[in-house]
């Protein structure tokens, strides 16, 4: 069987958070760029409140003190940069006075044409269980390139688990279709790496909360729940013949994708996932399916968002 293939990275964005002077997304980085053979571009956007009221009626001195900062920033990514050239990365730096955040990655991002933009992320207070901050969801809806975001507190091993997502129902036939798009980055990732790869798909015979009102006009739930499940099952067949060996393994699951897809990222260790995401015209939010912000949360593991 022939894959096909789409994917090349060999531009990496990569977002450097200026409030922390220890960078877990540094190793995650080199190790994928040696893996690509991908140049990447260090990348802090600085901004400074108080900077900015320090010289309200003084231009000139403003400027200046912008530019110390800058300098004094680029001097600080130097030490990351030589971290990565001493694994044979060619790296660049980048540093800009802008906010928010978001606007200047997706400004870099389309400047520099780079194929994946590389983010850290973790969970914050008890207060705060999200793991996606703000600025990842507008990174989410606005950025043209793939994002990886790294989870801080997750340890890569020698032995990494790949885990596409997919969902061959809702999208097919859509001119939006990133199911192939999924399937290809995340094979090239698992190729490059190396790592195993392995696909999910959950499917619900009745969505959740409607039990009662298709009761009264399913006669035979049972064998309706076979009808549904055999027309997954042939989808998924369909599209997985042109994108991953016959040796993948495949986690086809009946369940909603919110607690199907972190229940088997936990329980198997996986590393990555690689999923979709659909921005809907008009709603300032980002959508992967449905399900989203009821998934993203509970993943213990990078997630790398296509969309």
């Amino acid at each position: 069987m022939e894959i096909k293939k789409l994917a090349e990275i060999k531009k990496i964005l990569l977002v450097v958070d200026p409030t922390k002077e220890r960078q877990e997304v540094i190793p995650r980085t080199i190790r994928l760029a040696k893996a690509l053979g991908a140049e990447v571009e260090l990348m802090v956007a600085e901004y400074q409140r108080a900077l900015e009221s320090s010289y309200p009626f003084d231009a000139k001195a403003l400027s200046s003190a912008k530019d110390s900062c800058l300098a004094s920033r680029e001097r600080w990514l130097e030490a990351f940069a030589e971290q990565m050239r001493a694994h044979g990365i060619a790296v660049t730096q980048h540093v800009r006075w802008e906010k928010p955040l978001y606007k200047a990655v997706v400004e870099r991002c389309r400047e520099t044409q780079a194929q994946l933009i590389i983010k850290a992320t973790h969970h914050h207070s008890i207060l705060q269980r999200a793991l996606f901050t703000n600025t990842d969801w507008h990174l989410m809806r606005d950025a043209d390139a793939p994002i990886w975001f790294v989870r801080e507190e997750h340890r890569w091993d020698g032995h990494i688990q790949v885990l596409a997502a997919v969902d061959p129902i809702e999208v097919e036939g859509s001119v939006n279709n990133l199911n192939p798009r999924i399937l290809d980055i995340a094979h090239e990732i698992s190729c490059r790496l190396p790592a195993e790869l392995n696909v999910v798909h959950a499917y619900e015979p009745i969505p959740t909360g409607m039990l009662v009102e298709f009761d009264a006009i399913v006669a035979d739930y049972e064998e309706y729940r076979e009808k549904v499940k055999s027309k997954h099952q042939k989808a998924l067949d369909r599209l997985l013949e042109n994108y991953v060996e016959s040796s993948t393994h495949v986690f086809f699951e009946e369940g909603s994708p919110e607690k199907v897809l972190p229940a088997c990222v936990n329980q198997h260790g996986h590393d990555l996932v690689v999923m979709g995401a659909v921005s809907r015209s008009g709603v300032d939010r980002i959508f992967i399916g449905s399900t989203a912000e009821r998934v993203l949360d509970h993943l213990e593991c990078d997630v790398l968002v296509i969309k």
